[in-house]
């Protein structure tokens, strides 16, 4: 990790793109830009470690930032894949806990960082920040009540055909992310989520060109999501 030196243009543009601080008028931006932070992070390096204490909340910038959990075994499930202009660990920072999962970044990334303290004075000297953090923590709920139905009711190919229905553009899905981390999403291994693709290809229900998967029969991939099949 290395501090830079952004413009607080660059800052004031991060932060508002981030749904915490939605609302915000542009004084009180300026004034948050200029108490953050600005983090670089290479590929591969972790922004905090499960179980760390939560000292700093962090903004996306630019890049990608993944958070998982690993199990007993070393088996990770990545619970999140954060782009620009998403918060990260807002609620160990709030409670003054600890961090519930690790943070790496996927590529050269960049975020905005507050400390705790900053953070927490912000949040009181402005309660719309607190207003938009629970809005952010509902859309959070939501998605995690879905992957836990997702991990425990579905199998993989139910899992894989819901991802594909749900972020296809068009009759398409381009796999923005490398194979490992997808899988990691979807709670399986690497090796399975090719034979699924490899199966789904067999059926005639997708044709996969490198990194982009056509969609070739959408209602028996909802068939599947819906494990009707």
């Amino acid at each position: 990790m290395r501090t830079l030196r952004l413009h607080p243009v660059e800052k004031v543009a991060c932060l508002e793109r981030c749904s915490l601080f939605s609302g915000l008028d542009a004084t009180t931006l300026r004034e948050l830009a200029g108490v953050a932070s600005a983090e670089e992070y290479e590929r591969g390096e972790l922004l905090f470690t499960q179980g760390e204490a939560a000292e700093g909340l962090f903004i996306v910038g630019k890049g990608k930032v993944k958070i998982y959990r690993l199990s007993d075994d070393g088996r990770e499930q990545v619970i999140h894949v954060l782009t620009p202009g998403q918060p990260c660990a807002e609620v160990p920072v709030f409670e003054g806990t600890r961090y519930p999962a690790h943070a790496c970044a996927l590529v050269k990334t960049t975020v905005l960082c507050f400390t705790r303290r900053t953070f927490l004075d912000e949040a009181r000297r402005k309660p719309e920040i607190l207003l938009n953090m629970l809005a952010a923590l509902s859309r959070r709920l939501r998605h995690m009540v879905k992957l836990v139905d997702d991990l425990s009711l579905k199998d993989v190919g139910a899992r894989v055909a819901g991802y594909l229905l749900e972020h296809a553009s068009g009759n398409c899905v381009r796999l923005e992310e490398p194979k490992k981390i997808l899988a990691g999403r979807l709670g399986t291994s690497p090796e399975t989520l090719s034979r699924t693709l490899g199966q789904f290809q067999a059926d005639q229900l997708v044709t996969v060109d490198g990194k982009v998967i056509h969609l070739l029969d959408s209602l028996g991939l909802q068939a599947l999501a819906d494990g009707q099949q």
